[in-house]
């Protein structure tokens, strides 16, 4: 799935700092290196426009829930994204279900970029941050099962997240049709001894 896609610069100009998968701590864990050009940041507001493109390409090709510009600026918090040149080329989601459980969304790739990372890259970010948030197990909903597997996800069931059907149905949305596959991962505590964190 190589549609072409072309972001709208984006107008922020403030500093960002890049997070998650940028030190060279969880780039040796994770294998991948960091790839010039492409930085991990925290989601903004000017990034809005870029987001809605991303996800109504996937959403045209069925891989993902088409979402509306509200639904995109209420959830911006959740998302780190990808930025090569100025552009967002990537993104994935962090939902915080309760203290315990979270939920990576909004995975998506810009055409002409997979394979270079970016993917892994985005949502090793919002794991790290899980990890650092002290949440246990982390979950997704995806037609993309190997690439989880890949990142150490296993292969569950849907009712194994009834916080997930909850959410669904509160919102009314239906999964009974949905070909997606849960995949869960179980996280280890992060340990801040020695790391100067409290």
């Amino acid at each position: 799935m190589r549609s072409a896609l072309v972001m709208a610069d984006q107008s922020w100009g403030g500093e960002l700092p890049a997070i998650g998968v940028l030190d060279a701590a969880s780039a040796a864990r994770t294998g991948v290196t960091e790839q010039a050009g492409v930085v991990i940041r925290r989601a903004v507001p000017a990034d809005g426009p870029a987001l809605l493109e991303l996800f109504d390409c996937y959403a045209k090709l069925g891989l993902v829930l088409p979402r509306t510009p509200e639904m995109v600026y209420r959830h911006i918090r959740e998302y780190v994204v990808a930025v090569e040149n100025g552009r967002v080329v990537g993104c994935a989601g962090l939902r915080i279900y309760h203290p315990d459980l979270a939920e990576v969304v909004g995975v998506a790739v810009a055409g002409g970029r997979q394979g270079r990372g970016i993917g892994r890259r985005v949502v090793n970010a919002v794991i790290d941050e899980a990890r650092r948030f002290g949440i246990k197990r982390v979950f997704a909903l995806t037609l993309q099962e190997n690439f989880f597997q890949q990142l150490g996800f296993r292969i569950a069931k849907l009712e194994d997240v009834p916080e997930k059907i909850a959410a669904d149905k509160a919102e009314g949305i239906d999964r009974a049709l949905c070909m997606k596959t849960t995949v869960i991962m179980d996280l280890d505590p992060v340990d801040h001894a020695g790391t100067g964190e409290n």
